[in-house]
């Protein structure tokens, strides 16, 4: 009986060589047999790799090709067991559960799915952790020059990221959560106090909700958030921003029970 299985194959060549994206039907080539997706030879009219006029002339052959192959989720190091048409892999990593992770604190390198890194912070980080409860004010300190602080949740050991973006016009505060698109936003309060003898109000008040991250350097250098311009810096005492935080579960992480 023949052995059909495939030992070698460069998923590359199963991406358009214009955008990099999946091919997906209706795969269109040219009349050296170029192939292309269809959006990228409409916009470019002819082909990207003889420049010959490409037309409507469909690779029937790449798109069965397409349709038969089927591909593991990349994750499955981590334990993601889907598998998928290779054109719907790029849509489901995006938001899988499993998706690659990296410790948030810069010295460490432990990567891993977020579960992984949860358990990872709170058994190794534990001793800068701040914990907190979903929907309880909580209060923290942060010194105007520091990057920020390293926030868990006690029930579901979720982890945040306070982060403090030091710029010419000011701070940017911004809470990140470590984990997958999939978990959704957790909407955040952030009130600021100032010292008695600010003649701003005793507080400022900001509501936002937190952006996803899997790395580590896609968060620092935040320019979006609550700005505490430079005229602000005089009033917060020995350097300190103090500020009452409460962030809320998202929809998608569920009730309490469930986690």
């Amino acid at each position: 009986m023949p052995d059909n299985t495939v030992r070698s194959f460069d998923l590359e060549l199963m991406d358009c060589a214009v955008c990099c994206e999946p091919l997906r039907p209706p795969i269109i080539q040219c009349q050296n047999g170029h192939a292309t997706c269809n959006s990228c030879s409409v916009k470019m009219g002819k082909c990207h790799a003889c420049t010959l006029p490409i037309g409507p002339m469909r690779c029937r052959i790449m798109e069965a090709v397409v349709e038969s192959l089927t591909v593991y989720c990349q994750n499955r190091v981590y334990g993601c067991q889907e598998s998928f048409n290779y054109d719907e892999k790029t849509d489901h990593e995006k938001y899988c559960s499993f998706i690659e992770c990296s410790c948030p604190i810069p010295e460490c390198n432990v990567k891993g799915s977020s579960e992984t890194i949860y358990a990872h912070c709170k058994e190794l980080h534990k001793d800068i952790l701040t914990l907190f409860n979903f929907g309880r004010k909580f209060a923290v300190s942060v010194d105007m020059h520091d990057r920020g602080l390293l926030l868990q949740e006690e029930q579901s050991d979720v982890v945040f990221v306070l982060n403090n973006t030091k710029c010419s016009y000011g701070n940017i505060i911004t809470v990140f959560c470590l984990g997958p698109l999939s978990n959704g936003s957790c909407p955040y309060d952030i009130e600021v106090k100032f010292d008695e003898s600010s003649v701003h109000d005793k507080m400022h008040r900001f509501h936002s909700s937190t952006k996803n991250f899997q790395d580590t350097n896609k968060y620092y250098r935040s320019l979006t958030g609550f700005l505490l311009d430079s005229s602000d810096q005089e009033f917060f005492a020995d350097g300190l921003i103090k500020m009452e935080i409460s962030v809320y579960r998202s929809l998608e992480l569920g009730s309490a029970d469930d986690v």
